[in-house]
């Protein structure tokens, strides 16, 4: 019967650990501003995305106009990196999509919604609607 009783005390244990850190996320994904500001790998990963699209055009114009957006901006939101690669595959509009939103950062819902548009200047608008200034 003890140990009938100890197995339940470690299973309440693990159990109440693995809600703490649900709990925990949560709290991550409910005040972005601060995280984003806190988390020094998440502000250089947004940054290295663009790096490597930029390194991946063939052109030389465009290699430099990616690189221009790149050296003026200081921060960009990874999700929204990798929401402007998706859409537009690594093209001129992928340029565009990262002088929309550079210095800003979303949530997922907001990326989602910009995303449900089929006219890629009407995502452009929506994303310069959307998201906050990375301050």
């Amino acid at each position: 019967m003890k140990n009938f009783s100890k197995i339940c005390c470690v299973f309440f244990i693990l159990l109440s650990s693995n809600f703490s850190d649900k709990k925990a996320s949560a709290q991550i994904q409910s005040t972005p501003s601060e995280n984003l500001l806190r988390n020094r790998y998440y502000f250089k990963l947004g940054l290295q995305q663009v790096d490597n699209i930029c390194q991946s055009f063939t052109s030389s114009s465009l290699k430099n106009d990616c690189n221009k957006i790149l050296s003026e901006t200081t921060f960009f939101d990874p999700d929204a990196v990798f929401f402007c690669e998706q859409k537009f595959n690594i093209s001129s509009r992928t340029i565009t999509c990262f002088k929309y939103i550079q210095d800003k950062f979303y949530v997922e819902s907001e990326l989602k919604d910009c995303g449900n548009s089929m006219n890629y200047s009407n995502i452009f608008k929506c994303l310069s609607k959307k998201g906050r200034p990375y301050i």
